[in-house]
Formats: C-alpha cells, structure tokens, sequence
C-alpha cells in the first residue's frame, strides 16, 4: 500500500499489472490485529485465513488508492514479466518500483488460491477496501496507527 500510495503521490503515472485483473486477497490492519488478539485471548490454534471475503482486483485496489491520495495518477498497463525485469534491473540501481519481485511472485501465487477467508469468525464486520485505504491514507499523512477497532465492529 505505502508504496503505490507514495508513488502515486509523487508521480503522474504508476504501473498496472497486465490489464488490472490480479486478484488480492487483502485485510485491514486494524481487523487483523483484532483478529489476532480474539485469537489469543479465547486461545483458538489452528490456520486462519485473514483477508477480505471477496478478492479485489488490483484495478480496484489502484482505484481507491488513487482517489484517496488526491490525484488524478494515471494507471498504465504493463506486462507482468516486463515489470518483473523492470524491478529487477531498477532495484540493483536502487531504484524501487511500487511493486517489487517478490510481490509480482506473491501476487501470482494468489491467483490460485481457493482457500475462503476465516476473517468474519472475528470481526463481525471488516473495514471494506475504501474503508481501509482512508484508514492507512490518514494514518501515514499522520504518522499515527490506525485506530483499534470497536465492540460494534467485532460483535463483541
């Protein structure tokens, strides 16, 4: 997030991976801490999925980000593999892109997952994607965490 936000901020124009398709499974700091501390706190072991029950896209995830940073960025489509020597070749000049190797590799992975998300089993109602990047667009024009989450939210 911080560095398509920062990029976007700084830049009129920021990548698109391939046409904007991929697939992410997200979740919200804040909902993850508090995921996290129900666990602990009722000692649940096992393996939780923690994002949002519904994937987006990465075009969505550029999209609420754009309109939270204030600028009008232009999202341009580039092929994965391009990007992919593109971070390689930029990075050994120190220059980072807002997406790197192992997040075109990760983002990849995601594209098969078939696993649901668990994450309702602790917050009764997550932050939604726009939600969420004003959430972190606050936080980092702050310099402050993101607010912990409330009873309301956790159907505690």
């Amino acid at each position: 997030f911080k560095r398509l936000f920062q990029t976007m901020q700084r830049y009129p124009v920021a990548p698109l991976i391939g046409r904007g398709g991929v697939k992410m499974p997200i979740v919200a700091l804040e909902d993850f801490l508090t995921a996290l501390t129900l666990m602990a706190e009722s000692r649940r072991a096992g393996l939780f999925n923690l994002f949002l029950p519904q994937l987006v896209t990465q075009r969505e995830f550029a999209a609420a980000i754009r309109a939270a940073s204030g600028r009008n960025t232009i999202m341009v489509p580039v092929p994965a593999g391009l990007l992919r020597a593109l971070s390689g070749l930029l990075g050994r000049l120190g220059i980072a892109l807002p997406v790197d190797a192992d997040s075109l590799k990760g983002l990849a992975a995601n594209q098969t997952l078939r696993d649901r998300s668990d994450l309702t089993q602790f917050v009764a109602h997550p932050l939604t994607l726009e939600e969420m990047v004003t959430a972190a667009s606050r936080a980092m024009a702050t310099g402050s965490a993101p607010p912990r989450a409330t009873a309301a939210r956790t159907g505690q």
